[in-house]
């Protein structure tokens, strides 16, 4: 046996994303949750005529959808306070988003009441559309609080 060191064995180096790709993942994955349901509810009436099912049977899919995801975020739940520590962190941090959460909401309302929102769904449509891609979904995107509360 020689007395020189060897370097390490990069068998098992696993490469780790950095931050901001971390960031960046976390924030798609939040917002898969929110951007299905969004897309899914205005093809009610699609779904409807398509599989030809009573308005009950379509909303049943709601849910189902709602249930499953109901299950996961419970499961989930579990999962991080076993492994991690700082519960009462993550949850102080969330009460503390609250305020950018309602001024977000009020910018959304904002950007629909002035009529920017169809400006930039407009946008979208077009770029979309110089890409070669379908536009078709640009016209699922909400625009405007189709569902009232009945009085």
């Amino acid at each position: 046996m020689s007395s020189e060191t060897r370097p390490p064995s990069r068998a098992f180096r696993v490469a780790l994303p950095g931050a901001g790709a971390l960031a960046l993942m976390l924030a798609a994955l939040s917002m898969l949750g929110p951007f299905s349901v969004d897309t899914y509810l205005p093809a009610f009436p699609s779904m409807q005529v398509a599989l030809q099912a009573s308005p009950i049977e379509v909303q049943q899919t709601l849910t189902a959808y709602m249930f499953s995801f109901a299950v996961m975020i419970l499961w989930h739940g579990a999962l991080s306070d076993a492994f991690i520590d700082g519960a009462r962190e993550g949850f102080a941090t969330a009460v503390r988003i609250i305020p950018y959460l309602v001024a977000m909401l009020v910018g959304i309302a904002v950007l629909r009441a002035s009529g920017a929102l169809d400006l930039l769904l407009n946008a979208i449509r077009s770029v979309v559309a110089v890409i070669g891609w379908d536009t078709r979904f640009v016209d699922g995107v909400p625009t405007e609080p189709k569902y009232t509360a009945s009085t």
